[in-house]
């Protein structure tokens, strides 16, 4: 919540439009972190760009952990109920782009089931 808060916080003072996301934070501290050092004497810039190395090290441990966990991990009912969400939202469109992100959507998406409840989720979306 802090480094929003301090994104918001660069933005403002740098006169700059509200563009980022939270998938930007990780840039954003990391270029924050180089401005504030590049500004220090060499012996606390030695000492903290080591310190900061070490902190990047575990941050970018940490968001592998996180995409290793990935999509197809999970359970197939939660991932129909994702996709057929994704089908409401883009149409028939979605259910050829889904077929062919990857085998698992394929087996998912091209069953009878699967694109009857989206054909009637859909009715159901229109008639209220």
């Amino acid at each position: 919540m802090a480094a929003i808060v301090r994104a918001y916080a660069l933005y403002m003072a740098l006169n700059w439009e509200f563009d980022f996301t939270l998938h930007d934070m990780a840039h954003i501290r990391r270029w924050w972190v180089n401005l504030i050092l590049s500004k220090m004497t060499h012996a606390r810039k030695k000492r903290c760009t080591s310190a900061m190395s070490e902190a990047f090290k575990e941050e970018t441990k940490q968001q592998e952990k996180v995409q290793n966990i990935g999509i197809l991990m999970l359970p197939d009912a939660v991932l129909l109920e994702i996709l057929l969400h994704v089908v409401l939202e883009e149409g028939d469109a979605a259910l050829l782009n889904l077929s062919l992100v990857c085998s698992k959507f394929k087996s998912l998406v091209d069953t009878d089931s699967f694109r009857k409840r989206a054909h009637f989720c859909w009715l159901d979306s229109v008639t209220k």
